[in-house]
């Protein structure tokens, strides 16, 4: 029972959250790194989700929702893929694909 409370607890403070979320004062640090953090997170989900060889040689940053995708692929194609992918996640503005490309894999 008890963990049925907590779950309950945690659900609704997510849920209050995320009704919060248009409503955060503009400019604040605190919320724009939040987002950026969760922006990250869910641009390597969706790269892992579509390889996960990509996803292992790319590195993600965010800053005020413009991501930096860095690291190496094999091909043009993965490149180009990895920045369709980044592009299509919520809340990105901006994508620098600073992916270098070599067929080697060094």
């Amino acid at each position: 029972m008890h963990k049925l409370l907590i779950a309950a607890f945690v659900s609704a403070a997510t849920l209050g959250l995320g009704a919060c979320a248009d409503n955060r004062p503009a400019g604040n640090a605190a919320y724009a790194s939040a987002d950026d953090d969760a922006i990250s997170a869910h641009v390597k989900a969706r790269l892992a989700e579509d390889s996960h060889d990509i996803a292992r040689t790319i590195r993600v940053a965010t800053m005020n929702g413009e991501v930096e995708l860095s690291g190496f692929t094999a091909t043009q194609q993965d490149k180009e893929n990895a920045e369709h992918i980044a592009i299509g996640v919520s809340g990105v503005q901006k994508v620098h694909n600073d992916i270098v490309v070599n067929p080697n894999g060094k």
